[in-house]
């Protein structure tokens, strides 16, 4: 098993995902819209499915990055555990069309951002799995990192499971709100410098003993 193989495989499978997540955007049947009133009607009622569709497309691509630095980056050689939790994280990371579709059909409804929820929950912990294990794996050889760079990189992808398990909590109270916390962690580990900023803020440094 080749790093390159796992890598081509990753990059195919977020490729089509992210197609079959615009393809569920389907233009209203003009039989069933016969006036132009009832066709701004009907797109006004694509509200939810364009929230599900951008908040999904912006987690496939904090994944996709992700996933990239980690086999570009960090790891230089794989095993099969390896590449069995990747195959399982290609496979939650393709339920997110369904379960996007789902948050955009049904937002009313606890069950459907819980479903969603849980999609990007059990991505996040298999991304922090991914990095322990090839952090610790003897068979796996990565790129020499201080204790510093693993502290941050440590600090970001246990970001996104932990506010996700927040907005699950919230979906009984309020959706918008749950939404919030799935949508936070793009846009805190898009936020370059962030980090550094909050370790000045803070007066934490990550990765000192």
């Amino acid at each position: 098993m080749t790093k390159s193989r796992i890598e081509n495989l990753s990059d195919g499978t977020f490729a089509i995902i992210l197609t079959l997540l615009v393809i569920e955007l389907l233009v209203p049947d003009k039989i069933a819209t016969n006036t132009e009133a009832e066709l701004i009607r009907t797109l006004s009622e694509f509200g939810p499915l364009l929230i599900g569709y951008a908040i999904s497309f912006a987690v496939i691509i904090m994944f996709w990055i992700t996933h990239g630095v980690f086999f570009g980056t960090l790891v230089k050689t794989v095993n099969r555990p390896l590449a069995l939790i990747n195959a399982l994280f290609l496979g939650f990371l393709a339920l997110i069309p369904f379960s996007a579709h789902m948050l955009g059909r049904y937002m009313d409804f606890p069950i459907a951002a819980q479903v969603y929820g849980i999609n990007v929950l059990i991505l996040g912990l298999l991304v922090v799995a991914l990095f322990e294990y090839a952090l610790y794996a003897k068979e796996v050889k990565t790129n020499h990192n201080d204790a510093r760079t693993v502290a941050l990189v440590r600090a970001r992808i246990y970001l996104t499971p932990a506010i996700t398990f927040f907005g699950l909590l919230m979906t009984t109270i309020s959706i918008p709100a749950a939404l919030f916390f799935f949508a936070f962690p793009i846009v805190f580990n898009s936020t370059p410098g962030l980090m550094t900023k909050l370790e000045e803020y803070s007066g934490v440094h990550l990765g000192d003993k």
